[in-house]
Order: C-alpha cells, then structure tokens, then sequence
C-alpha cells in the first residue's frame, strides 16, 4: 500500500515539475523576446538622434555619404533588406547619382531660435544659390517646408527642449522636379527613393550631401 502511494505522488510530483519547467522557459522567452523589443527600440532612437531613421534608411545611400557625414553611424542604422541600390526592374546595382532632391524645412516656430543646418545653409544665400546653380536650378534641387516632420532627441535631452530641436530632411528621387507649381510634401514622400533625416548633420556635412548624390 504504502509502495503504491509512493509510486502516484512520485508521479504527480513528476508532471508538476514538468508543467512547472515549461512555464518557466516560456516566461523567460517572453522576457528575452522583450528584452530584445527593447533594445530594437533603442537602437532606433539613439538612430534618429544621430540623424538616421532606420525605417527609412537603405544601406546602399550610406555609401554614397561623403565620409564626413557620420557614414559609419548610418552604416549601423540602415536596414540591409531594404536597398536602394538595387532597381525593381532590372535588378540592376545603383551607380548612377539621383535626379533631384527636395530638401524638407520645418514649419515651427523653433527654427528662429534653434536654427539647425539646412537652416544655416539656406541663410547663407550666396553659399546656397552657388550650390543650387552648381546642381542645376529648380529642376534638380528646391526646399519645401512643412510642419509634419517628426522631432528627434536624445534620452538625456530634457523635456522642455524636445520641442526647439526642430529636424530637417532630404527626399531623393529619381526624376527632375517642375520648375513650377507647388511641391507636395506628401505626394514627394510617395515619390522618394530615400528619405533621410539631416537632424545631427552640419551646414557642411549637408552641401557635401548633395554634391554627391546628385549629378
């Protein structure tokens, strides 16, 4: 009798201890599984307060960065599966620079205070109508404004500065602009190839941008 009740809690101790082990591997995927959400986030946005928003950032523009628009930075942030620099059509390895880029100001009030560099850049008349001319007038290069563009910051930036760092940004594209007309932020958004933060880069780094990748 006594061998027999031996033998079932044996059992059942069994089963619990097995029941017991499976909940406990689940719960620690689960937290490994939010630990790497985690992280994902993060590295996003720490991404965005470099100037790089990896949702829109294909690895194949880093390399078309001159080196002192923080390549390496966009290196690490790029998402290699969404490439530019291969065409749909032809599967065809990019080599050729873009036909026309639209550069995105902010419309907030902030600008006047804390101005960023495309800021800068587009104050600086003669340096901006040399460059402008430089790449072919309107049809290649014009500056929208708008007041949808996301804010970027860092984790330590204090609450009450997250609103004064306006952010700026580059859409690419692959066919000439009109030389008239208003341009939609919304319908160049669709268009674009690339669209890429400047939101940490300087009045430099930008006008190197655009002497590369554009013809």
């Amino acid at each position: 009798m006594f061998a027999h009740l031996l033998i079932i809690v044996v059992f059942f101790f069994g089963r619990w201890a097995t029941w017991f082990g499976t909940v406990a591997a689940a719960a620690a995927a689960a937290a490994d599984d939010d630990d790497d959400d985690q992280r994902r986030l993060l590295n996003v946005q720490e991404c965005r307060w470099k100037g790089f928003d990896p949702m829109r950032l294909a690895c194949s523009t880093c390399d078309w960065l001159p080196q002192s628009t923080k390549k390496k930075d966009c290196q690490q942030c790029c998402q290699s599966y969404f490439s530019s620099s291969f065409t749909a059509a032809t599967n065809q390895r990019r080599t050729t620079p873009y036909q026309a880029a639209v550069l995105v100001q902010s419309s907030s009030s902030s600008t006047l205070f804390f101005p960023n560099a495309l800021d800068r850049l587009l104050a600086d008349k003669e340096e901006w109508e040399k460059i402008r001319n430089e790449k072919g007038g309107d049809q290649r290069l014009q500056v929208i404004t708008t007041g949808t563009l996301p804010q970027h910051h860092s984790e330590q930036t204090p609450d009450y500065l997250r609103s004064l760092r306006p952010n700026a940004e580059i859409l690419l594209l692959d066919e000439t602009l009109p030389s008239s007309g208003v341009l939609s932020y919304e319908k160049l958004q669709q268009q674009a190839v690339e669209i890429i933060s400047l939101y940490g880069l300087t009045k430099d780094d930008i006008q190197d941008l655009l002497r590369t990748v554009l013809p």
